[in-house]
């Protein structure tokens, strides 16, 4: 019984507690979300291909998704009513120019007359009023073959722009590429400039994604980032290359180009138009901190 009180009234020695120490395990913050973004693909090199003038479209001769090399015909434009133009402008052209001749050879001829009664006049057998009216024709002349002239350039001006468009009135392939979109058919009525198919080199792929200047996830050239595609369990990496700030009131956007490493690439893993999600990864910041009492 002693034995037990004896036991009963120990007391344990209390430990020093440093009130510094930590009470608790360190915590390491959890890692932050991935930022992700929509993204879509395109091609570095990319091309719309528009009509060289307005008119018709005679004949298209590819497809989407058709693959061509470079000086492949892709479109033909009708070049009958210009070349009807052709026609006349060089017709007014060479009537101008036989106009500008004949305006030329007759103040030649008023010019020598003028002469001719200058001496005259001279000798006291002719009449200053003949002098002026021969210098008066001289010079009415000479005005008539200078227009005449001036139109005979106009209409040399506007044939060698006729003959230009039809010399390009078969839009060909500027190099090797994919027909991505085409936006004619034949027989459709065009406007110059419009487009009338869009090519791009699949050799070389980027992604595209907007990111607004209130969200801070660090960006920089350099930097790899993931790209997901609807259906593909694997992830795609490319590389930041260029970073632009756009503004359109009232939000401001960084448009981020990352280059795809096409090397890594499976046959039609990836084409142009493909919409996908972009992750950046952020680092996580781990502390030693504790609670304390």
């Amino acid at each position: 019984m002693l034995a037990a009180a004896a036991c009963g009234t120990h007391a344990t020695p209390k430990k020093d507690i440093d009130p510094t120490a930590a009470t608790k395990p360190a915590v390491v913050e959890a890692p932050a979300a991935a930022a992700e973004y929509v993204a879509i693909v395109t091609a570095k090199n990319t091309l719309v291909l528009p009509a060289a003038f307005t008119g018709q479209v005679e004949q298209v001769k590819v497809h989407v998704s058709q693959a061509v090399h470079k000086g492949d015909l892709i479109a033909r434009q009708n070049t009958k009513e210009l070349q009807s133009k052709l026609k006349q402008a060089k017709m007014q052209e060479k009537s101008a120019m036989a106009s500008a001749g004949r305006s030329g050879a007759q103040a030649a001829v008023s010019a020598h007359q003028a002469k001719m009664a200058q001496m005259l006049f001279e000798h006291g057998a002719g009449a200053r009023a003949t002098i002026i009216e021969k210098q008066g024709e001289v010079a009415a002349n000479g005005a008539g073959a200078g227009a005449d002239a001036a139109r005979a350039g106009e209409a040399a001006a506007s044939a060698e722009d006729i003959q230009d468009k039809i010399d390009h009135a078969e839009i060909k392939a500027p190099f090797d590429g994919v027909i991505s979109n085409i936006k004619a058919k034949d027989g459709d009525s065009v406007q110059a400039g419009m487009a009338i198919a869009r090519i791009f080199d699949p050799s070389d792929m980027i992604v595209r994604f907007a990111v607004s200047t209130t969200d801070k996830t660090p960006l920089k050239e350099g930097m790899k980032v993931q790209l997901k595609l609807e259906g593909q369990e694997a992830p795609i990496w490319a590389e930041i290359y260029e970073i632009a700030t756009e503004i359109e009131p009232p939000i401001s956007y960084r448009i981020v180009t990352a280059d795809i490493d096409d090397s890594k690439l499976r046959p039609g893993e990836v084409t142009l138009g493909s919409i996908g999600r972009v992750t950046i990864a952020a680092a996580a910041k781990p502390t030693t901190k504790g609670n304390h009492q």
